[in-house]
């Protein structure tokens, strides 16, 4: 069987207790983001999606972000990536373009109404039926009054959904480009895509280096994706998750959370070494 969705499930049987998401405070081991992911492909399972269904996910480096993702794969689903600073007319296009179902987006950051947003996009794509909004707590109600959030998608009766299977060459995540040289196109990625990807990546560097990695490069981008969301998870590591790149509380966070790796493009770096003087724990 290939499904990058096994990847949370056989880490949580193998170390349960393990530490995997550290986020703003909250702390996840691996079987709680597993009993998060079961209860996702639940609720949409038990609503008709699956092989067959695309369902879009727009969101920050969240915990709600991994449940989605693994939880829309494990039901057989295509999962349509979309960023996480979209504008509107783009996820419009991209709503219609993928097909997609349904949408698990966040609220965004600094209130900038991206859930608001998100609900009229899926509203006048006519294509997508189903909306459910991801705050900074996976288990916490809705942040936008009237939205359905990620908890009501969850509260379905409890059960197991058992991990579908994709044929190597079955397009597994749909994530669109930059639309540099026009617009945006929405490049289809397979099971043996993913899996390759993060068992190439598996080996640049030693395991007890990469034990606690620091996930700043967003997980809706591929780069993201492979090394901070499914490779640390493959390896059964801690991801702790940062929303958005700020130097002060990235530093703050390797020293609180004894971060061993850290990756993103050479800018990042520098801004960290330029804001580096007086660092200190907290």
């Amino acid at each position: 069987m290939m499904n990058v969705a096994l990847f949370p499930e056989a880490t949580a049987r193998r170390s349960p207790a393990a530490l995997a998401i550290v986020h703003e405070g909250r702390r996840y081991s691996y079987s709680q983001l597993y009993e998060l992911v079961e209860r996702v492909a639940k609720g949409l399972a038990d609503l008709g999606y699956g092989p067959g269904d695309r369902v879009a996910l727009c969101c920050c480096n969240r915990p709600g972000f991994a449940a989605a993702y693994y939880g829309i794969l494990k039901t057989g689903a295509t999962v349509v990536v979309l960023s996480a600073t979209i504008r509107k007319r783009d996820l419009l296009y991209q709503l219609r373009d993928s097909e997609a179902r349904a949408l698990l987006t966040y609220d965004g950051l600094d209130d900038t109404g991206m859930a608001e947003m998100a609900i009229e996009a899926a509203a006048e794509s006519a294509v997508c039926k189903d909306v459910w909004v991801i705050p900074k707590d996976p288990l916490a109600p809705s942040p936008l009054s009237g939205a359905r959030g990620l908890c009501d998608l969850m509260s379905t009766v409890a059960g197991s959904v058992p991990a579908r299977s994709f044929a190597e060459d079955q397009t597994a995540v749909i994530i669109y480009t930059s639309g540099s040289t026009g617009r945006a196109k929405g490049v289809e990625l397979t099971q043996r895509n993913l899996v390759s990807m993060t068992l190439i990546n598996q080996s640049l560097a030693r395991r007890e280096a990469t034990a606690v990695r620091m996930v700043v490069t967003p997980v809706c981008h591929i780069a993201g994706m492979i090394a901070g969301l499914n490779l640390p998870v493959l390896n059964g590591e801690t991801m702790v998750l940062v929303e958005r790149f700020d130097p002060q509380t990235v530093w703050r966070l390797i020293i609180d959370e004894g971060a061993t790796y850290l990756f993103n493009v050479p800018i990042y770096y520098k801004w960290l070494l330029e804001h580096s003087a007086g660092v200190q724990a907290a």
